[in-house]
């Protein structure tokens, strides 16, 4: 008989973190507090050897960095005999993979790297998760620089479409025109009436092309009318300004002329006092 395999310990790696359940009132608030989280259960017996062993490993294998976002529990069949009837053991050690109190997966014996495997499964399967945090951070780095680089390219086409030089596209159009009016000219002398109607058809619409070109957009118009509009409101405001001040300036003006025929007025009636006294 073949002796049995040993479950090898894990090299390095923290302290291990895995929930003794000893009650099923602890069962329902781990696994509600567990949420979407995978949880993973250790359902042994404390007399079997395998058992044992694959405890250390167990608990080991819960300190893993790769596994933190996996809550990792164990269950002594002979303690808590309910969980183990609802679980339907029929072999320890047995480990069950659980997703919001639901059993989704679950491995029976003592192959280290089998359970390893499971939870493994589980993760990609279920949780949509990858087992190293750096290769995660890798595939979002890499995702969001191919974004940005698609997006400047993107970006340079776009601007190469809509934003060619105006002067250059109606030097082309001035260079079509006028081999376009070559050709009628051409096709006129020689009485080709059919062909010279068509060639005068490319010329209207290379005409019309070039107008619109030059002709400003409607956007350039809102643009002036909305100058032309603060140019007036800004005249309209300086004329309203010139007018208070002229208004302010004549009203000074009238008062000091009357403060001015008054005093005269005082004055010739101070003059007028010792006159009358006299006579």
């Amino acid at each position: 008989m073949p002796p049995r395999r040993r479950a090898r310990p894990l090299k390095g790696g923290p302290a291990g973190r895995v929930h003794h359940i000893s009650s099923t009132d602890q069962w329902a608030s781990m696994l509600e507090k567990a949420g979407d989280r995978l949880v993973i259960v250790q359902y042994y017996q404390s007399t079997v050897l395998v058992c044992k062993q694959m405890r250390l490993y167990f608990t080991r294998l819960s300190g893993q960095p790769n596994f933190q976002k996996v809550i990792f529990a164990e269950v002594d069949v002979e303690e808590l005999q309910k969980l183990a009837l609802e679980a339907g053991l029929d072999r320890i050690p047995t480990y069950i993979c659980y997703i919001r109190g639901e059993p989704v997966d679950k491995y029976v014996g003592g192959t280290p790297a089998l359970v390893q495997s499971l939870v493994d499964q589980c993760l990609s399967k279920y949780c949509n998760t990858s087992r190293s945090g750096k290769a995660e951070l890798a595939v979002k780095v890499a995702v969001a620089v191919g974004a940005v680089t698609a997006g400047l390219g993107l970006l340079y086409l776009l601007r190469a479409v809509l934003f060619v030089d105006v002067d250059t596209q109606l030097a082309s159009l001035n260079a079509s025109i006028s081999r376009a009016r070559e050709r009628y000219s051409e096709l006129s002398r020689t009485r080709r009436r059919r062909a010279a109607r068509q060639q005068m058809e490319v010329l209207r619409k290379l005409e019309d092309r070039r107008e619109r070109l030059t002709r400003p957009s409607a956007q350039q118009l809102r643009e002036a009318a909305a100058r032309r509009e603060a140019e007036e409101r800004e005249a309209a405001a300086r004329k309203a300004a010139a007018a208070e001040r002229r208004a302010a300036a004549a009203l000074k003006r009238r008062e000091a002329r009357a403060a001015e025929a008054r005093r005269r007025a005082e004055a010739g009636s101070d003059d007028s006092g010792p006159e009358s006294e006299e006579e």
